[in-house]
């Protein structure tokens, strides 16, 4: 019988952070009045900052790895006590405007009554040098916000959920935070990252609410039908099927639930459409913003399809003639045929088939005949790739759909006069499309214009809702080549080779130099293995930069997921040092030299906008104006304020789905069965196919088969019957 170690209380002041937990589990590095160092662990832990005072009442205890703990069970947050402690809490980047300099200035011209000056008498502040109005406002509304964050910490404590969640809901919600979690907690979903149906359900429940709350049965059906049905890649779900899932959410009626989604799809601005699946008739729930995007696509590709092409006329008899593409394999002059005879239309195939070489060689034939090209890939880090293999300039789409001159130089594209329009435009990874993103490009291009997507359905579909490609090549009416043959040089790569095999189901061939399985069971030894293999062994072997090694995973979560391998990479290559400044933002430390990924677009950074999958180092952590500096893998240096963290991610370890589109040397990946729905042959192929180099496989050999047998779920959507339906109005007018 083990014997607990007794309640024990101490005080403590914070001196650093180890470790968040997403669901706020905290250890962290205290200092005891007397000089004493300890670590404390707990979830009670989360949101300390250093300087912060701290309570504790729990047990000691003894890790295998990390020595002597003191378990918290209770936390009773204190003011900082002393003039150093508050000091280290106000430059810790916990108040805009207050940096380690300041904070020494501040707390020496105000001492230990600082932080009430700050409270209660802020206008004090400009009694310090370097404060005027401006800064003295910034800093008062960040103290505020703060307060309202520690209020709601403790709020979301008590409901027994992360307090983790506090900043993400201060950032939608504002002032009106702590108002919404007490009396109107279902609005917050769908609206607050990381929060779900059922966290705002025992907030609601404990405060009293009803089991039949209007409320609560119709945030159960938008949960279903958006929330969840959109991470799953959807467009709309059978109606039967939400009610059933939306009743075993909150154990109701499914006939409750069903008057629920009526009410949501009543009305101009209802958030749900009603309707019946064109082929099936079944009845369907679908997000109207999802139902709108998908038919303005199909309407926007209908009218580009039927208008006549404006393609110079010498473009046109060259093609006639076949006078292109000497060195051509016939799929290839066939693409190039069909690409510039019809005016929307899609090239496919696997790697090493030529794609790239056939949209260079469609480049060079429209501009020798007098036509403007423009290239656009879903990604910054796609669209450079694309670039450097065709020798032609290469955009965003997103920025292709926003900037008027985002075509060739000195021309205006989309939206320039007809005089300057350009003739063709290519999008590859074209399987990276939602159908958000494709409906604004589409609806943005001028009849006249040719359209050609190129890409790879058997890649991952898009992050977004849709899988745009496949829907467009389920429509027999839209022109598209297959290029199927492989060519000697891309023969000779064994990861080329293996591609081929997992897209054919088979099994790829392991043990090779540049191609490696190393099997094992136990999903932290694989994590272990995977951090060592990443940053020591395969430089050591390859004599290559560990940056130049990219972690890919199957899943976010796991002992082998993107969180936790990202976190022991980043100790590994990036690890705390004294006197260095680094920041907490949820669960997740920032530090210069971080290797990041841009997890959103954002068209006001840098001179083009920042993308979704852009890649860069962190460069500058400015404490003080709590902000920190991110030089992208293109050479631009970009700014992000510390409330818009959650548009980065760290790049340690990414998941498959954040890699699309780019490019590494060198990729080692686990594989385990943490996750088994997302393990799938998609997924393996996608990943395979981001290496140039070395593909190193670690795990289970049970994943491996999994992936290779799950072809992948479908996905609910209505793009291809919309698009068959209005080419078919286009071709039959009467």
């Amino acid at each position: 019988m083990t014997v607990r170690a007794p309640l024990t209380t101490l005080e403590c002041a914070v001196e650093f952070v180890l470790f968040v937990r997403e669901d706020g589990y905290t250890a962290l590095r205290a200092a005891t009045p007397d000089g004493a160092a300890l670590t404390a662990v707990g979830a009670q832990l989360a949101g300390a900052r250093p300087g912060e005072g701290l309570r504790l009442t729990g047990r000691w205890g003894e890790h295998r790895r990390h020595g002597a703990q003191f378990a918290v069970e209770e936390c009773e947050r204190r003011p900082p006590a002393g003039v150093p402690a508050i000091r280290r809490y106000l430059g810790s980047g916990l108040v805009r405007g207050v940096g380690p300099l300041l904070a020494q200035a501040i707390t020496e011209r105000f001492g230990e009554d600082t932080l009430e000056i700050i409270d209660r008498v802020p206008g004090r502040l400009s009694e310090v040098y370097g404060i005027g109005e401006r800064r003295t406002r910034r800093i008062t509304e960040s103290w505020q916000a703060q307060k309202t964050i520690k209020e709601l910490m403790s709020l979301l404590r008590g409901y027994g959920l992360s307090p983790l969640l506090a900043e993400p809901i201060h950032r939608v919600f504002g002032h009106e935070s702590l108002k919404t979690v007490a009396r109107e907690p279902y609005s917050m979903v769908g609206e607050v990252d990381g929060l779900a149906f059922a966290a705002a359900d025992r907030i609601a429940l404990q405060a009293g609410g009803a089991l039949d709350d209007p409320a609560r049965l119709e945030a159960a059906v938008w949960e279903v039908c958006a929330v969840r049905a959109r991470r799953a890649g959807h467009c709309h779900l059978p109606a039967e099927q939400a009610v059933l899932e939306a009743a075993a959410l909150t154990e109701q009626d499914p006939a409750l639930l069903r008057e629920a989604a009526e009410r949501l799809t009543v009305g101009r601005g209802a958030p749900l459409s009603a309707e019946q699946h064109p082929a099936t008739g079944e009845p369907l729930l679908a997000p109207r913003a999802l139902r709108r995007a998908e038919n303005k696509l199909a309407r926007a590709l209908a009218l580009l399809a039927a208008a006549p092409s404006d393609l110079p006329e010498p473009v046109r008899r060259r093609v006639a003639a076949g006078q292109f593409g000497d060195g051509l394999h016939p799929g290839q002059r066939e693409a190039v045929r069909m690409a510039l005879t019809h005016p929307v239309s899609v090239i496919t195939g696997g790697p090493g088939c030529g794609k790239s070489h056939t949209v260079r060689e469609i480049v060079e034939l429209v501009r020798a005949g007098g036509g403007s090209v423009t290239l656009a890939a879903p990604t910054g880090k796609a669209a450079r790739r694309l670039s450097e293999l065709t020798g032609a300039r290469a955009v965003t789409v997103h920025r292709l759909a926003a900037d008027p001159t985002a075509g060739e130089d000195g021309e205006e594209a989309l939206f320039g006069p007809r005089t300057t329009m350009v003739h063709l435009i290519v999008i590859d990874e074209a399987s990276m499309l939602d159908v958000h993103l494709a409906a604004r490009l589409a609806a943005a291009i001028p009849p006249g214009t040719h359209l050609l997507l190129v890409g790879d359905i058997d890649q991952l579909p898009s992050v977004g809702p849709g899988c745009v490609l496949a829907d467009v090549l389920r429509v027999p009416a839209v022109p598209r080549t297959e290029l199927t043959h492989v060519f000697r040089q891309a023969q000779d790569s064994t990861i080329t080779a293996n591609a081929h095999r997992i897209r054919a189901g088979q099994p790829p061939e392991l043990r090779r130099a540049d191609f490696w399985f190393a099997e094992m069971d136990d999903p932290a030894q694989i994590a272990r293995t995977v951090v060592q293999i990443a940053t020591e062994r395969l430089p050591a072997k390859l004599g290559a930069d560990p940056a130049d090694v990219q972690v890919l995973c199957p899943t976010r979560r796991g002992a082998a997921g993107t969180l936790e391998l990202g976190r022991l990479l980043q100790d590994r290559r990036n690890p705390r040092q004294d006197n260095e400044p680094e920041y907490w933002s949820g669960s997740r430390v920032f530090r210069v030299g971080d290797r990041v990924m841009a997890a959103r677009n954002d068209y006001a950074k840098g001179a083009a906008g920042v993308f979704n999958g852009t890649l860069g180092t962190v460069v500058d952590l400015d404490l003080k104006d709590g902000a920190l500096a991110v030089l992208t893998d293109d050479g631009e240096q970009v700014d992000y304020d510390f409330a818009q963290l959650d548009e980065l991610i760290h790049a340690y370890a990414v998941s498959v789905h954040k890699a699309q589109g780019s490019e590494f040397p060198h990729v080692v990946a686990p594989l385990t069965l943490d996750a088994p729905a997302l393990l799938t042959r998609s997924l393996l192929y996608t990943l395979v196919t981001r290496a140039r180099r070395t593909v190193v496989l670690v795990g289970q050999p049970r994943a491996l088969r999994q992936a290779l047998e799950n072809p992948g779920p479908a996905r609910n959507t209505l793009l291809a019957h919309a698009l068959a339906a209005q080419l078919d109005a286009a071709a039959d007018p009467d």
